[in-house]
């Protein structure tokens, strides 16, 4: 079966690089953050 679009496999479940940085660089802000001791 052919569709007017072509072929709908060039999609990858596979997360651009960007968005996993930007992932870990939260998580890591947030691990940062939780760690510090609050003195007041």
């Amino acid at each position: 079966m052919n569709t007017i679009g072509g072929p709908q496999n060039s999609v990858t479940p596979v997360p651009e690089p960007a968005s996993i940085a930007l992932l870990a660089a939260g998580l890591a802000g947030v691990g940062l953050v939780r760690r510090r001791p609050r003195r007041s």
